[in-house]
């Protein structure tokens, strides 16, 4: 079984809608179909069983990228309103051979401090076997040991807790994935201390310092790969990994 995340930075499957947005202010660009058409199939490359996507356009986007797959969304997302009024969320892309159940989404957009940009959790049950929580926390709290002193830290820590909490009620084994917006493998970090003292996980470093996770059982057997060629398409790059 394969699973990945990758953050595609506002992605809307139409040409001239999307904003593939820089972080120096004003200097931004639209996708072409050329580059829209580049990141599906570079998307469809993982060959992922279990697919996140963050930053996209509700289920039009999930369904354009991967085609005949099951598709999940953010239920606050909008998929009717016009392109520039959505909000971005996340979704996952489920093989179609895969046994899944949603469960509701856990409302981290709730948590105190939250603005209108905040994302909630989306949760499968796959298999009957284990729970999959898709993750878009929020930014701007990257690396800071103490999670107390500015707003976004403030922000994340009350997102975490709240999935703390909802961990610590499940029964099943869970895997969590996304776009963290955090670097939990630096030393005693705050977020990953928290996360491990409700669920038996574990985590993979990837090769660059990135914010992007999958979490997973400790007592899976699983191998992080890295793909190549995958700058261009978004801000982030994916993460891939396969169960043993």
């Amino acid at each position: 079984m394969k699973l990945a995340t990758w953050n595609l930075e506002h992605f809307y499957p139409v040409p001239g809608e999307p904003l593939l947005i820089r972080k120096n202010g004003d200097a931004t660009r639209l996708r072409d179909i050329r580059l829209i058409e580049r990141t599906r199939d570079a998307v469809q490359g993982l060959n992922a069983d279990l697919l996140c996507l963050q930053e996209i356009g509700g289920l039009p986007a999930l369904e354009f990228l991967v085609p005949g797959a099951q598709h999940f969304a953010e239920h606050r997302l909008n998929p009717t309103a016009p392109a520039r009024e959505r909000r971005h969320g996340l979704g996952f892309a489920v093989s179609p051979t895969l046994k899944v159940e949603r469960l509701p989404d856990l409302r981290l957009s709730e948590a105190d401090g939250s603005d209108d940009y905040a994302r909630d959790a989306v949760i499968l049950k796959i298999e009957d076997q284990f729970l999959l929580v898709g993750l878009h926390l929020k930014s701007g709290c990257r690396d800071k040991l103490r999670l107390d002193k500015r707003a976004p830290c403030k922000i994340l820590n009350a997102q975490v807790s709240l999935l703390c909490e909802w961990m610590s009620a499940q029964t099943l084994p869970l895997v969590l994935m996304g776009d963290f917006n955090r670097v939990l493998t630096q030393p005693r970090d705050t977020v990953w201390s928290q996360l491990k003292s409700v669920a038996d996980l574990q985590i993979l470093e990837a090769p660059y310092r990135q914010i992007d996770h999958i979490l997973t059982p400790k007592n899976w057997a699983v191998e992080l790969a890295t793909p190549k060629g995958m700058q261009g398409y978004s801000d982030h790059r994916p993460l891939l990994l396969e169960r043993l």
